[in-house]
């Protein structure tokens, strides 16, 4: 007895509509935390719908495309959406970030460009609280050091990393990870490790008395 298989046929688009909906509202979809959990949403009119999707934006033009969100930082919708080649998407993510110094508003990408700063270099000064003209204007491999209070004085980064013989660098990047100030500085690495002085107050416990969350 011979059966007859049916292969479903899902409309132009279809699996573009589905992916945004599931990396947006689906906690358990592997790009949630590039999406959902930025509060990147789909209006409602798409969400639930995808015939309203598809009158909207129409056919899928080629393989190749994809949605594009004109601000990304604004969710999925028909005035902020748009069919655009993978190709040129990629300069349409967060590095596109404008910022404005004096009269002149550009993307990250753009500042790059002008400055010679990579973006990476200039959206982790950002994030580490530095203002838009200290990030373009700062040379690169300037270190503008993070400020902590530490028993109870402020100090920087650079200064503990003295003390303690651990790199500023990694102790700012363990404070970026919500790390405690006691941990970043007294969990060591294999590859560094601390002066001898500092490793008899470790095992004396002075350290973990005296250094504060």
């Amino acid at each position: 007895m011979l059966t007859e298989t049916r292969q479903v046929i899902r409309p132009s688009g279809y699996t573009i509509w589905a992916g945004i909906i599931q990396r947006c509202h689906n906690p358990n979809d592997s790009a949630f935390k590039h999406y959902g959990a930025r509060g990147i949403e789909v209006c409602r009119r798409w969400r639930f719908n995808f015939r309203n999707f598809y009158r909207d934006m129409g056919p899928r033009p080629g393989r190749n495309y994809s949605i594009e969100r004109v601000d990304v930082n604004k969710g999925y919708c028909p005035s902020n959406c748009k069919w655009i080649e993978t190709r040129f998407q990629n300069r349409n993510t967060r590095r596109s970030r404008r910022l404005t110094l004096g009269r002149e508003t550009l993307t990250v990408i753009e500042w790059s460009e002008k400055t010679g700063l990579s973006s990476q270099c200039i959206l982790g000064r950002l994030k580490w609280g530095w203002t838009v003209e200290e990030c373009l204007k700062t040379p690169s491999g300037h270190k503008r050091c993070r400020i902590v209070r530490f028993l109870g004085k402020l100090k920087s980064t650079q200064e503990l990393a003295e003390t303690f013989g651990i790199p500023a660098w990694l102790i700012n990047k363990r404070l970026n990870r919500g790390w405690t100030l006691k941990r970043a500085l007294t969990q060591t690495r294999k590859q560094i490790r601390p002066s001898s002085d500092l490793l008899i107050k470790l095992k004396v416990g002075f350290v973990k008395k005296h250094v504060g969350d």
